[in-house]
């Protein structure tokens, strides 16, 4: 089982609010920040590996170090509707790895 984390600010959390998808989040220092953990299957997960060869899993199962183009689209993927495993299919689809990652 891998897991993928997507950040979110309050405008973020809002746009959740109403879909499955918002049982889903956790508080992050105070409620300042929020984390959405979603949970892929080995193989949905081994084809993100494999879709961007910089992401690794770090010690916790969570795939890291993805473009923030894939992050992005998987989010608005979310807010559209649909289960996970489509989300990030399509996702897959619309992001590009040129795209850097930005500092923490």
């Amino acid at each position: 089982m891998r897991r993928i984390a997507l950040y979110l600010d309050e405008g973020r959390l809002a746009r959740l609010r109403g879909t499955p998808f918002e049982r889903l989040v956790r508080p992050m220092f105070g409620g300042g920040l929020y984390m959405l953990v979603l949970e892929l299957d080995d193989a949905l997960g081994e084809l993100v590996l494999r879709r961007f060869p910089s992401a690794r899993v770090d010690a916790r199962g969570f795939v890291e170090d993805l473009p923030a183009s894939f992050r992005r689209a998987l989010f608005e993927e979310l807010v559209a509707g649909g289960d996970v495993k489509a989300a990030v299919l399509a996702a897959l689809e619309r992001a590009s790895e040129e795209e850097e990652v930005p500092p923490p």
